[in-house]
């Protein structure tokens, strides 16, 4: 999908009139007060390279919330988008938090409605390159795709393992893979910690192959790895042009609670526009573009003011931060993080924000 399709799709689906908020599945969390930040600008000015989801956290407490503060007018023929340099002002209608839209040919209110002429300098909800390197990089490996999957026999010459500009042998491929391969290592198991239960193994992307001949085996030429490319690895055909990048927040339609299972290309803690797997699906009623919280679990400590009775106390939970869902299955999802107030951990909890 090109960015002149992606922008316009982007913003008509988050800007969606608060008419339709059920069917985005905000639900209940329209009826209360929406939370205007106390250091929130009265205006600010929109640069490249700033998201929906940024400039909508320098004014709410909870940035899903934005479609809210847009001020819709079907008197305007032609709602306007939103561009570096334009100035976005605060303003309060009947008590009500709303923005306003300055540019250089006069002041507009913010609609959530789009104009009809793709443009290319939008402003996106979510750092679309980022979001999609991701992706372009993501698989899932249950045990069925790792049964199923084209694998690495050998590298040409014998070697086992191979890097760039080398060619591997690959048992199993049926087809030409016309945008070309991307090939994994099977990494840990990922289990569901409340049941022990297998869900997928972790996907380590290795690099990136174009195919140089069809048979049994073919031949793929590696194009570029981020590590060595060994036997037993799996070529998966991908096609960067069918990648979804059109996410906007919208909050679950019910409680849903769930942890972390795993951190993408990382271990420990993780932050801010880095990825996780977590342990809920579709099952569970998640879908792209879900907004979900991240809490850390409250630490037990003793309570140092009577020591003699050697009483503990358990913390509350601390909200860490915010996670979008940017691909669902069954009973895991993909999860990018868009705000971070604390390092966050493997089997930290997810929730419905409140």
């Amino acid at each position: 999908m090109t960015a002149k399709r992606i922008f316009p799709v982007l913003v008509r689906q988050l800007l969606g009139i608060l008419a339709l908020s059920a069917s985005l599945g905000i639900g209940n969390a329209l009826a209360d007060t929406i939370e205007i930040k106390g250091d929130a600008p009265q205006s600010y000015t929109v640069v490249k390279g700033d998201t929906l989801w940024d400039i909508s956290g320098k004014y709410l407490e909870k940035p899903w919330r934005w479609p809210e503060l847009w001020e819709g007018n079907p008197q305007i023929a032609n709602p306007h988008l939103i561009y570096p340099g334009d100035i976005i002002s605060l303003s309060y209608v009947d008590g009500q938090p709303r923005l306003g839209i300055n540019r250089a040919h006069g002041t507009s209110k913010l609609s959530p409605k789009i104009r009809s002429t793709p443009i290319d300098d939008a402003i996106p909800v979510l750092p679309l390159g980022a979001v999609k390197q991701f992706l372009l990089k993501l698989a899932l490996l249950d045990k069925a795709t790792i049964d199923s999957a084209p694998y690495v026999v050998r590298g040409e010459e014998g070697r086992i393992v191979v890097t760039q500009g080398q060619r591997v042998y690959v048992k199993g491929l049926s087809d030409t893979g016309d945008k070309g391969y991307q090939i994994y290592h099977a990494g840990d198991p990922i289990n569901d910690p409340a049941t022990g239960d297998l869900i997928a193994y972790e996907s380590i992307f290795a690099g990136d192959a174009k195919l140089d001949q069809l048979g049994d085996p073919s031949t793929l030429l590696v194009t570029s790895n981020t590590r060595e490319i060994s036997v037993g690895d799996i070529a998966l055909a991908r096609d960067a042009d069918s990648i979804i990048t059109d996410y906007y927040p919208k909050v679950p339609d019910k409680q849903l609670k769930g942890q972390v299972l795993d951190i993408i290309g990382g271990i420990g803690a993780f932050g801010r526009f880095q990825s996780v797997i977590i342990n809920l699906g579709t099952s569970d009623g998640l879908a792209r573009g879900h907004v979900l919280s991240v809490f850390t679990k409250g630490e037990t400590v003793l309570d140092t003011v009577s020591p003699a009775r050697k009483d503990t106390v358990t913390l509350p939970d601390e909200r860490a931060g915010s996670v979008i869902v940017i691909e669902a299955h069954e009973n895991l999802s993909y999860a990018f993080v868009v705000e971070s107030r604390q390092h966050m951990r493997v089997l930290d909890e997810v929730r419905t924000p409140e």
